[in-house]
């Protein structure tokens, strides 16, 4: 946004770079570990959608916090958004960590029964 809009485009948000910044590499370095930690769920559909449901939390979480403040301030409808914005992109996403698993196993096995022929 900055290199585009210029300086005054994080400042509308009364936020500085630097901020915008530590909150990303935060963010991502939460989901991640979370991701690392919670990864056995991706075996099941529903659990790879919670599972990235999860990760994008902290992500939004931290950019709702550069520009919003603390969770303590945010608003009711704030955390209905974290909560929708979250579970849309953990269903999208889920199904892309469990579906081109399952596809090459169901592809291994279906060469499998061909080569026994």
């Amino acid at each position: 946004m900055r290199l585009i809009g210029g300086p005054d485009t994080i400042a509308r948000y009364g936020v500085s770079l630097p901020l915008v910044i530590g909150v990303y590499l935060a963010g991502g370095a939460a989901g991640g570990a979370l991701v690392g930690l919670l990864y056995p769920l991706r075996q099941a559909r529903i659990g790879a959608m919670l599972l990235m449901t999860i990760a994008a939390t902290p992500a939004y979480v931290g950019i709702a916090f550069a520009a919003e403040g603390p969770p303590s301030r945010w608003s009711p409808s704030a955390w209905v958004e974290l909560a929708i914005i979250c579970g849309i992109f953990g269903i999208f996403c889920g199904r892309l960590v469990y579906l081109p698993r399952h596809r090459q196993q169901a592809d291994a096995m279906a060469g499998h029964q061909r080569s026994r022929r």
